[in-house]
Parts: structure tokens; sequence; C-alpha cells
């Protein structure tokens, strides 16, 4: 007898950029039917339901795709069951949706007096987080100017060619029903410094082409044009974003056809797409993230996650764990009911 055993698909939906904490939460939630939002507790008690789920269908042959955290990707923001139309997310703001939305409350399980002894504590520990993350943003607007300059570099396109360009890229890919774009991050800097699912998620692509010999602004523009036109042919297009600068699209990839295409080499398996013979002469520079000094950004993203785990360990003493293993499995019976 052979198991079926689901897939997982691990990204962001939100990250730390030079323009604040960005995120496509709602974009990326917008066709799920169902959505239950976890509510209360930590992070860590939240993340901790959601990764126990998880695993769960995934292991009942559900694939999942998994939405992690941009202090620390270990603390799952969400997961995402295609095949059940349903959305598993801790409840932040960014999540709300007019999806049909079930709360559960996790601080049912708290103790409220013992929380009223350690409330001073955990507010000062918050207070002092805010305070680090907002030196962490401060500098990623400094590092995002440079690293805006720095994509500019290269050769530009005419019109005719980026058009041109679009066309050659499309005509090879075949049409389905309904197409559809996805926003997403492959990457994103965290307090354990720049996390990258850039190599799994292109583990399923059979074809890898990069667009050479012009800059990765003019790149972005010509990605944002392919994946206007592959949607309009019935395609389904993850578009991800760059982290630091979320306007620049850095890489496309369209799932049932095992294609990805990118403004830069993103492993060697990449293929050179070049344009006109004038173009492809031109070597244009291939600046990426590892090349800018994010030193003083991870060591306030380091401090705000040790923070926010003394603060975890005050709060975990108010909540009654035997209570959150029953939310478990009372929410996975109801998921596969």
């Amino acid at each position: 007898m052979t198991i079926a055993i689901g897939q997982k698909n691990d990204y962001f939906l939100s990250s730390h950029s030079g323009r604040g904490i960005i995120t496509y939460a709602k974009d990326g939630l917008r066709s799920i039917n169902r959505q239950i939002l976890l509510k209360g507790a930590t992070d860590q008690v939240r993340s901790r339901i959601i990764r126990n789920l998880g695993i769960a269908l995934v292991d009942r042959g559900y694939d999942v795709e998994v939405i992690h955290g941009i202090f620390n990707p270990d603390n799952l923001e969400g997961i995402i069951i295609p095949q059940l139309s349903l959305a598993l997310v801790s409840a932040e703001k960014h999540f709300e949706t007019k999806a049909n939305v079930r709360v559960v409350n996790i601080d049912e399980t708290r103790d409220y007096e013992k929380y009223l002894v350690y409330k001073s504590k955990i507010d000062d520990l918050l207070e002092q987080m805010n305070v680090n993350h907002e030196l962490a943003l401060e500098e990623l607007q400094q590092l995002h100017l440079v690293f805006e300059n720095k994509c500019k570099e290269g050769s530009g396109l005419e019109e005719g060619q980026a058009l041109y360009t679009v066309e050659k890229i499309l005509k090879t890919l075949c049409t389905l029903d309904d197409g559809r774009i996805n926003h997403r991050f492959g990457q994103c800097l965290t307090s354990r410094g720049l996390i990258d699912y850039y190599p799994q998620l292109l583990k399923k692509c059979n074809l890898k082409h990069y667009l050479s010999g012009i800059s990765q602004s003019n790149g972005s523009g010509i990605l944002e044009l392919v994946a206007r036109e592959a949607v309009l042919k019935g395609l389904i297009v993850d578009v991800y974003h760059n982290c630091l600068d979320p306007n620049l699209v850095e890489m496309l990839i369209l799932p049932e056809m095992n294609f990805a295409i990118g403004i830069r080499p993103f492993t060697d398996e990449f293929q050179k797409l070049g344009f006109s013979k004038s173009i492809e002469k031109v070597t244009a520079p291939t600046f990426n993230l590892k090349d800018l000094d994010f030193g003083d950004v991870y060591k306030w993203l380091k401090e705000v996650d040790r923070l926010s785990d003394q603060s975890c360990i005050f709060y975990h003493e108010t909540l009654d764990f035997l209570g959150i293993t029953r939310i478990e499995k009372d929410l996975l019976a109801e998921i596969l009911t």
C-alpha cells in the first residue's frame, strides 16, 4: 500500500525593506475560502500550533504552503492548504481578509492573575523591541538607497526591444484556463541573517533563464510585463519581489510550466537570455543583497529576537499547555471534516 505524502513550499509573504515592513498577505489569501486566525498567546505558541498542523496535513497527503516570520523565520506566520482552500494564520492585522474567518483565541488558556504579575515586564520588553526594530528600519532605508542606485547600472531597453523580449519569452508557454499572479518574497532579512528559499523554490523548474546585458531595474520592468501578459494567456505566475526593494521584481516562477526567469542568475543552472546583438555584448553588473553590509541591521534584529524570547518566557508561565494541545487536536479534526 502506497501512502501519499504532500509537498511543502516555503516562502515569505512579508519582509523588512527600505520602505518599512511590506506585506503581500492579503494578496496571498485572496483566493482562500476558509481562514482560521490564531489570536493571543505569543508568536512562538501560535507558530507551534501552525507547524504541528502543517506536518499533520503533509503526512495526510496535502500540499502545504509554509509562510515564515520576518523576525525569526523559525516562527511561522501561517500555512495555506490549496486543496482545501484554507489558511491557518497568526492573527496579525495584515492577514485580515473577507474570507470565511474563524478566530481561535489561545488566551482562553491563560491564567489572567498570573499574567498581571508579569504584565509590566512584558510591556517593558515590547517597548525595547520596538526601539531596536526602528533602528533596524532606519539603517535599511540608507542601504536601500545604495541598492537602488546599483540596480540602475547597465544598459536600458527601448520599448520595441522590451516588447520583443516579452513575446520571445511567452511564445513557448502553454495557455491554461485561469490566470493569476501571486506576490511573494523568496528571501528575507531576519535576525538569523538573509534567509533564502530560492534554491528550494526552484527545484521543480526545468527551465531557468536570466535577463542579461541590461540593468536590474530594466529587467524588473521586463518581468512585470511578462507577468501581466502571462496572466492574460491564462497562466499562474508567482512573482518574487526583492526584500530590500519590494518595487524590484527579481524573479518569476510559472509552476505549471516548471519555468523560472530572473533579473540575474540565482543559481549556476540559470541560462542567459539575451536581446539584440548590441545588447548582448554589454555585461551588466549582477549586484545583489550579499554585496551590502547588513551588520547593524542583523544586530538590532537579533536584539529584537532576544527580547522577544524573554517576553515569551514570562508569557508562557501564564498559559495552560495541555489546553493548547487540545486546541491543536480540535483544529486538526475541524480542518479534516
